[in-house]
């Protein structure tokens, strides 16, 4: 049994956000908290601490009701012996990514994925050089490269068994296969 559950992650965000409502005044004070560069006009990186790189316009954050939501459809999961996929654009560990194409509150996230333990894959895109990671909790990673980015674009089936998730890459999306805990 597997369950598929896909995360907004610019629920917090300017992007795509109306002007003056409370998700894009909490975006915006987050940023400025975190990266003062960016409404300054200057170099959104230079000076600021790599760990503090994510906080940029085109990332975005997990609001607290949905990662209340995420936790309990991950609970409600695991009771029912269910392996799940966690969707989201952006991807939730930098090390299937990159420090500047992460979600902002991915510690927060990551956090109720490894309290569940029964995430079997995050699948995200947003980094389009792709990457890859299963975290010390046995969850992969794996972030899909950009197919606007990639020649012969980067498409794929994944196929479902019992011990293995197995993606069939397309044009220039690699084909790999995925050991389930």
């Amino acid at each position: 049994q597997w369950r598929f559950l896909l995360i907004d992650c610019y629920d917090i965000a300017v992007q795509g956000r109306e002007e003056g409502s409370e998700q894009m005044a909490k975006a915006r004070q987050l940023i400025a908290e975190n990266n003062p560069n960016v409404f300054a006009g200057k170099n959104w990186f230079e000076g600021v601490h790599p760990s503090k790189h994510r906080f940029v316009p085109y990332n975005g954050a997990v609001g607290s009701s949905q990662l209340e939501w995420l936790r309990a459809q991950l609970s409600e999961a695991k009771k029912g012996g269910e392996r799940c996929v966690v969707m989201t654009h952006v991807p939730l560990d930098p090390r299937a990514s990159s420090p500047k194409t992460v979600v902002w509150n991915y510690p927060d996230v990551m956090s109720v994925i490894r309290e569940s333990e029964c995430v079997a894959l995050v699948l995200a895109g947003h980094h389009h050089p792709g990457g890859y990671v299963q975290d010390e909790g046995g969850c992969h990673h794996l972030t899909i490269e950009g197919s606007l980015t990639h020649e012969n674009g980067a498409f794929g089936v994944f196929e479902v068994h019992e011990d293995h998730l197995k993606l069939v890459g397309k044009g220039d999306l690699p084909s790999r296969k995925l050991e389930l805990r």
